[in-house]
């Protein structure tokens, strides 16, 4: 039972601290983006390592293994360079999310026009989530000084929902008498 309770207490912290951290994301945008960056570079770069070695584990064992060992001396490489010019980096992440939500958006927009030849009533929320995305992604190469605000807004919006929702599923489950 004194597990339990600590395990709320903690994860009462946790959230708080996470609604924290959605704030200060939201309050210093400059230093979400660098902190976004740096977390990017690395994560190409332990990326491209781990399939650098996995390429060693799995030779002979499949006959495309040569394609694990291209795709970790990209990620390594890719890594490096965003390592490399961090500044580079931060201006890169509006473009990368537009061009994401760009193809995110073309391919909703083909998914609904084939959910509407088979007939389901509610395709059109896909078509309109395929534009909005398709919109909010030429807003984005436009303006990236906008598209930077909204993905900054984004990471400290979910942080904060997030940790709300932790607090709050925290404190409203009710422990058993006995454990």
């Amino acid at each position: 039972m004194k597990n339990l309770k600590a395990a709320r207490v903690l994860l009462c912290i946790m959230g708080i601290l996470m609604i924290v951290l959605g704030i200060l994301m939201l309050l210093l945008p400059g230093v979400t983006l660098l902190t976004v960056a740096l977390i990017l570079g690395i994560g190409f770069l332990i990326t491209g390592i781990f399939c650098v070695i996995a390429f060693f584990a799995e030779r002979g064992i499949f006959e495309s293994s040569g394609w694990t060992l291209v795709q970790g001396i990209l990620d390594i490489l890719i890594g490096v360079l965003l390592l490399y010019n961090l500044k580079a980096t931060v201006i890169a992440i509006p473009f990368i999310v537009a061009f994401w939500m760009l193809f995110s958006g073309i391919m909703r927009i083909s998914v609904s026009i084939d959910l509407k030849k088979t007939g389901l009533k509610k395709w059109w929320v896909v078509l309109v989530n395929g534009i909005l995305a398709f919109l909010v992604a030429l807003i984005m190469f436009f303006s990236p000084v906008a598209g930077a605000i909204f993905v900054v807004a984004l990471l400290g919006a979910y942080f904060i929902v997030y940790g709300i929702m932790v607090f709050v599923e925290t404190v409203s489950v009710k422990l058993p008498k006995t454990v």
